[in-house]
């Protein structure tokens, strides 16, 4: 079956693309290409790949069971990988499998086909729903594990299915969901191996951000986020919320120097998108805010925490381009904002929105949790006044 044509997608490579190499990667996006290309995440993959020796990586979406780049359907790499960021994410598995020829459950997969794996955000927090489906999981960070990962599928080529994921299992960070069972209830620990696999998994230690730091390195129109560079300034939170994956998986927090991100102006974009749990939180942040847009860059930022936000910050900002200010009170009344370990006050908000629009702002975006453990409806009510 040859693959169908492709839309003129006006990409722009930021750096070099491997093309070839002794192994291939087909990259995964359990989603369209609008959404798969505006992910940090998904692109930080396809570039830690291609840093490796003898590997380089090739990216596919739903609904197009074929290489972007080569026209290659799933069976022709030597590891097929999902980046999976979201929850539902985890429903098109399967029929992104069938429908790239393989078949969906790893039991039934043998010799002839490749291997796949998954990591992301999602499969970080619980891998165990898409568990019948991969042989290999990353449920931590990649920078460190996926490296080593991918030099152990080099050495192990050839060898029984098996025998090469009980090798794959001693590598730090990774996880052979066929290798372990659920326990049975009243069983302890939570994970059991088979017979043969290492009786636990070991996890990697977290990588530093400024060994292989987070950025886009292809540009597209064809994104949430056209033509625009994003940067993780920084990862994990110490802040501690009751809610948040960011506060407890991603620890401990860490940053991206000021000099690291300022150094990506040699990429020759025009805009810049930071993320990070609270951008606002970066001891450095009004440095690289004012380095970007000194040099005629405009600037964006993700979600800011109302405590760190300052007069100064909200002018650079401005001066930046930016004219909507996100911040994440969580709940509507001061109570269960205590509860959830996020104590700021209602007053603080409206001072901070009262700056915002002061500096130029036009719009605001406040993001709310309902459902919350121990919520109430006058915490509902509080919402809307």
């Amino acid at each position: 079956m040859s693959p169908p044509a492709e839309p003129k997608r006006n990409e722009r490579f930021l750096e070099p693309k491997k093309l070839h190499s002794r192994f291939s990667l087909l990259l995964v996006y359990p989603n369209s290409y609008r959404v798969g290309m505006s992910s940090l995440g998904y692109q930080h993959v396809l570039a830690i790949v291609d840093s490796v020796e003898d590997w380089h990586s090739e990216r596919a979406f739903s609904g197009r069971p074929f290489s972007l780049e080569s026209g290659r359907s799933f069976g022709d790499f030597d590891l097929v990988a999902f980046s999976i960021s979201y929850e539902l994410d985890y429903l098109s598995l399967p029929g992104i499998l069938a429908a790239g020829g393989l078949p969906p459950r790893s039991r039934d997969r043998g010799r002839g086909f490749p291997l796949v794996l998954a990591g992301g955000a999602a499969l970080s927090i619980n891998p165990e729903p898409a568990a019948d489906f991969l042989d290999l999981v990353i449920p931590g960070e990649a920078e460190e594990t996926l490296p080593d990962l991918l030099r152990g599928l080099a050495e192990t080529e050839g060898l029984p299915r098996r025998e090469r994921l009980l090798k794959l299992a001693g590598i730090a960070g990774v996880y052979v969901p066929g290798g372990y069972r659920l326990k049975e209830w009243g069983e302890s620990p939570r994970l059991l191996p088979d017979p043969g696999f290492p009786p636990r998994i070991n996890r990697r230690p977290v990588s530093s951000l400024e060994t292989f730091p987070a950025y886009s390195r292809v540009l597209t129109p064809k994104t949430v986020f056209p033509d625009r560079v994003l940067v993780e300034i920084a990862r994990g939170c110490g802040r501690g919320c009751r809610f948040c994956a960011a506060s407890h998986h991603y620890r401990p927090p860490r940053r991206l120097r000021a000099e690291t991100v300022l150094s990506l102006r040699r990429l020759g974009a025009d805009s810049f998108g930071l993320i990070a749990p609270a951008v606002s939180d970066h001891p450095e942040i009004d440095d690289i805010l004012e380095g970007l847009t000194s040099s005629g860059s405009s600037v964006s930022v993700s979600s800011l925490r109302v405590e760190t936000v300052t007069p100064r910050l909200l002018s650079l900002l401005a001066a930046g381009g930016q004219r909507t200010l996100t911040l994440a009170p969580e709940a509507g009344s001061a109570r269960l904002r205590r509860l959830i370990n996020k104590d700021v006050s209602g007053e603080r908000f409206l001072e901070v929105l009262d700056r915002a629009a002061a500096a130029g702002f036009r719009r605001a975006k406040l993001y709310f949790l309902i459902g919350l453990p121990g919520e109430e409806r006058e915490d509902l009510e509080r919402l809307a006044g």
